[in-house]
């Protein structure tokens, strides 16, 4: 049906990015005494920062978590093997099977940097969130819901997509133009308007194509530079043209 809609010319809604700055406005809206907010920020940071698709940090039903195709705790690891030290390096987070790698032919490394200080810390906000874990082996779940005291479920994708849109509403955004999908795409936008190296976020996102390419949902910033650009030579032409011979 999605591609019907293609060919007679109704495509899919092209969802919104989640910015550094909403991620700031949604902390002010929780509650971090309570794990499943704990939880959320982990998963929501980690989405982030490591330009992750939500099923690589939620599962598809909390019964469905399977260590070998879903990220466990196994799959986080500091860059020297010690967590006592994991703010001194990056955080490797070990992808073994992902939407363009189903078959898990290869193994995908992303680092989570550290922010010391910073409450946007990634690290900080994934170690926060395994202290809550109520297992601590290797192939425990990465992140959890919980339901009541004491009662944790691998998080899922509904309750995952539901709080972000409960928080993005909170901000005085409109819900329905995002999705889970938004930390992906908010994250390639940033990283757009920060390099000119952009197959260096072709590398982080683990695309399988130039797909990324239609990930960067330019700020009104960026849509302004390349005509502000075209106006300055515009300006010095026209300078040019009108000076005294």
């Amino acid at each position: 049906m999605r591609g019907l809609k293609r060919v007679f010319g109704v495509g899919p809604k092209q969802k919104f990015a989640v910015t550094l700055e909403n991620l700031m406005a949604m902390r002010s809206f929780l509650d971090f005494s309570k794990p499943a907010d704990v939880m959320w920020w982990a998963a929501a940071l980690t989405a982030f920062f490591g330009c992750f698709r939500k099923d690589n940090v939620t599962v598809d039903k909390e019964s469905s978590f399977n260590s070998s195709a879903n990220l466990s705790r196994g799959d986080f690891a500091p860059h020297n093997g010690c967590w006592e030290n994991v703010f001194e390096g990056p955080l490797w987070v070990r992808v073994r099977r992902s939407k363009t790698n189903q078959s898990r032919a290869k193994v995908h490394y992303v680092p989570l940097m550290p922010i010391p200080g910073a409450v946007l810390c990634p690290v900080a906000a994934v170690v926060r969130a395994f202290a809550l874990s109520p297992t601590v082996n290797a192939d425990s779940a990465l992140f959890y819901s919980v339901k009541s005291p004491g009662d944790f479920q691998p998080l899922s994708h509904q309750i995952f997509v539901h709080r972000t849109k409960e928080l993005i509403s909170s901000i005085g955004r409109n819900p329905d133009n995002y999705s889970g999908h938004s930390f992906r795409i908010g994250a390639a936008t940033l990283s757009f308007s920060l390099t000119p190296r952009h197959e260096l976020i072709n590398v982080l996102g683990d695309w399988a194509s130039d797909a990324y390419l239609g990930y960067n949902r330019a700020t009104p910033q960026t849509k302004c530079l390349l005509p502000a650009l075209m106006s300055l030579q515009a300006a010095r032409v026209a300078r040019a043209c009108i000076s005294p011979s």
